[in-house]
Parts: C-alpha cells; structure tokens; sequence
C-alpha cells in the first residue's frame, strides 16, 4: 500500500495542521463568554414561526440527509418497526385462516406474546449476571473488589 495514502488515511490534511489541536493554554475564567440567559422565554411569535419550525423540523431532516449514520440507523429501525407490525397484522390473519380460530381465541394468542415479553425481562437479567459479567471480568483480568476492603483502604 501506498504509504502516502496511508498517512492520508490515518491523518487526513484538514485534521493534521488543524488550529484546535495545537496546544493553547485555556483561557481565563473571566474571559469565558456566559451563556445567554434561558430563564426568559422567547416572545411568542418568535417562539412559533423560527425556533418551533427549525428544531422540530429542519435540524432533524438535515441530520437525516448529512449525516449517514443517522441515516441507516433510521432505515434499520424502520425496517424493525415494519417487520413488527407485519408480524402483529399477519397473526389474526394466520390464526383464523389456517388454524380455524374464532376472532376471541385470536385474541387470546397476542397474551403468549405479553408472557413472552415479561418473562424474557428477567431471563434477560439473569442472562447478564451469571453468564456475560462473569465472562466480562475473566477477559479483562480484574480482581473483584468488595466495597468493605475499597473503604478500610482509605488513608
């Protein structure tokens, strides 16, 4: 490889030279602009014809277009949002087609899915203490301390 397209790669111009990595000293508390006051609220017309309008609107759409991560992520949640609801449409739909059930029994096998969804809360946290965190402080090698020894260690 190229080891000028390397260096491109690695440090690219407009953040090699850039004036906020080099080393300044922080200036003074004084010189420190506040920020402006947000304890007074905007007039009212200026409240519902800019601000309204470009947070709730604009910036979101402009995020959504510039920046490609926000972009996928929005596409990977739409797509699980519409297999969900694909999912909760094609249920009555195959329960009383396929399987004969009446609109009532129908009805009765969205409660399997509530039981799923609560038993899945601990099972998912019992998941987590015995089986991930175990695994998590083996890989990083770290003894475990208990919070009596970590407080008679004080000076």
């Amino acid at each position: 490889m190229d080891p000028h397209l390397l260096r491109h790669l690695l440090l690219p111009p407009h953040t090699l030279h850039s004036p906020n990595l080099q080393e300044s000293p922080p200036p003074p508390a004084s010189q420190i602009p506040r920020p402006p006051s947000t304890t007074q609220p905007l007039p009212l017309h200026v409240r519902q014809t800019e601000v309204i309008p470009h947070r709730t609107l604009l910036r979101p759409i402009h995020m959504l277009v510039t920046e490609p991560i926000v972009g996928l992520f929005s596409l990977y949640v739409a797509f699980n949002f519409a297999v969900l609801f694909c999912f909760f449409a094609a249920f009555p739909y195959v329960f009383e087609s396929v399987y004969g059930f009446s609109t009532e029994q129908t009805g009765l096998v969205f409660l399997a899915i509530g039981v799923g969804c609560v038993l899945a809360v601990p099972n998912t946290i019992l998941c987590d203490i015995y089986l991930y965190q175990p695994r998590f402080r083996a890989s990083i090698k770290v003894p475990l301390l208990d919070p009596y020894s970590m407080v008679t260690s004080l000076p």
